[in-house]
């Protein structure tokens, strides 16, 4: 099965930047990985870090859809920084530390409710902030109704970067069904972003990671 999943997933290639990262499969265990090159540009780094917490949602998704369970590690080697994570599925046992409770119940009723109720369980906050230049926009988009939100972070390091993916996963696919309307856009600094990333006005013990565009007054109830 993971390997029929990885493999749907990688037909994605927009989405999940396949160019990006790379795969191992041994037995029911499946290791996601960077291209050593990718580890000597910070934001290259970052950027396949994100994309590898999207696929490990993605994976843990369809394990659930089964019934099975999984287990996630997590930079398992100092000396390695190019393996990022590996997923193991089991169905004989039962893990629940990967990823924290996702209650749609206890999401609100409003869109930005429920964006902000994924942030704040992967340790995030999001905030107003203002609107991003246009050079880091989509083209020949309307943003007249837009409310602009940060992600932001106490940390920024790979750990976060993964958490970013995250939640970048469950609002875009929302495995969780939590969220049918997607935040547009969604912007990581790393797709189709080669102006590096706007500058926001934030707390001066925050990182900026993301910046979720929501229309106003849309309700996803």
């Amino acid at each position: 099965m993971l390997k029929e999943w990885i493999l749907q997933i990688r037909q994605d290639s927009h989405h999940y930047c396949t160019d990006n990262w790379k795969y191992r499969i041994s037995g029911n265990v499946l290791e996601l990985s960077v291209r050593p090159d990718n580890t000597k540009e910070a934001r290259t780094y970052r950027c396949s870090v994100i994309t590898i917490g999207q696929v490990l949602r993605a994976l843990s998704c369809k394990i659930e859809d089964i019934d099975s369970h999984f287990l996630i590690q997590s930079f398992p080697s100092i000396e390695s920084p190019e393996i990022i994570a590996s997923i193991r599925m089991d169905k004989n046992s039962y893990h629940t530390d990967s990823f924290p409770p996702c209650n749609p119940e206890h999401a609100g009723d409003t869109l930005l409710d429920k964006v902000k109720y994924l942030a704040e369980l992967y340790q995030f906050s999001l905030l107003p902030c203002e609107a991003p230049e246009e050079k880091y926009l989509p083209k020949d988009a309307d943003f007249s109704d837009v409310g602009w939100y940060a992600l932001t972070s106490q940390f920024d390091n790979p750990f976060t970067w993964l958490n970013v993916g995250y939640w970048k996963e469950s609002l875009m696919k929302d495995c969780k069904g939590i969220i049918t309307e997607k935040p547009w856009p969604l912007l990581d600094f790393c797709n189709n972003c080669n102006s590096g990333r706007p500058e926001i006005p934030l707390r001066d013990d925050s990182f900026l990671q993301a910046i979720a565009g929501i229309r106003n007054n849309y309700s996803s109830s």
